[in-house]
């Protein structure tokens, strides 16, 4: 392999661990975001409508007939968001509660704290499921910090490996290329110097010439 291949496989896998880590926050992120949003667009929906019924019981005395008005339409609000288990019961005797005041005494006690028993109950019902749901987000969200930090221990070791461990994943054919021109240098400084001794041998053993041919040699002369 390549050093340019060598070096862009460990960016990837660097980039890789990344992505992995950032995906799993992510992910438990939406989880409990989810969660949330149910609690909100399905139990607290539920308990504002309770709320404004109740006010609207409170303003009774002052005004009759915007009464029955907004209490009509909060209780048509809470009949088309029906959750919970019990909920549609309750709901369905709040109605039949609240049908039978309107064609009795408006001022009548016993219907009254019947319609406020049903609200009650509507509210325990929600105020309940809330809670549920908050333990569950609540455990979900242990888990998903559980594993995101075993994820990230895991992670952590295997980038702290690589990160010690690629650079001589790199540098170990780069060293045996070195190590290797340099053995190959000493072997030719090494024929080099048997070469010249080689060299001196021969002209040691050779006799001497003069040149040019026939000359007499000054030395044996004298």
């Amino acid at each position: 392999m390549k050093l340019k291949q060598k070096l862009l496989t460990g960016i990837l896998f660097l980039f890789g661990l990344l992505l992995l880590t950032g995906g799993a926050g992510i992910t438990a992120l939406l989880q409990m975001k989810t969660r949330a949003q149910a609690v909100l667009e399905d139990n607290y929906e539920s308990l504002e409508y309770c709320h404004a019924m109740l006010a609207a019981l409170d303003s009774l005395s002052v005004n009759e007939e915007k009464f029955a008005l907004s209490f009509e339409k909060q209780l048509i609000m809470q009949e088309k968001n029906i959750t919970e288990t019990g909920e549609a019961e309750n709901t369905a005797a709040l109605r039949q509660a609240f049908e039978g005041f309107k064609t009795s005494s408006l001022h009548d006690s016993s219907a009254l704290m019947q319609i406020r028993g049903q609200i009650a109950h509507i509210l325990t019902i929600n105020m309940n499921a809330i809670e549920a749901k908050n333990a569950r987000a609540l455990e979900t969200a242990g888990k998903a910090f559980d594993f995101i930090a075993l994820l990230s221990t895991i992670i952590f070791l295997l980038a702290f490996t690589f990160i010690f461990n690629f650079p001589e994943y790199i540098i170990g054919p780069v060293r045996h290329l070195r190590e290797g021109i340099r053995e190959i240098m000493q072997k030719i400084t090494a024929i080099g110097c048997r070469w010249k001794v080689a060299m001196k041998w021969v002209n040691w053993r050779m006799p001497s010439t003069s040149w040019p041919p026939g000359s007499t040699n000054t030395n044996t002369a004298m």
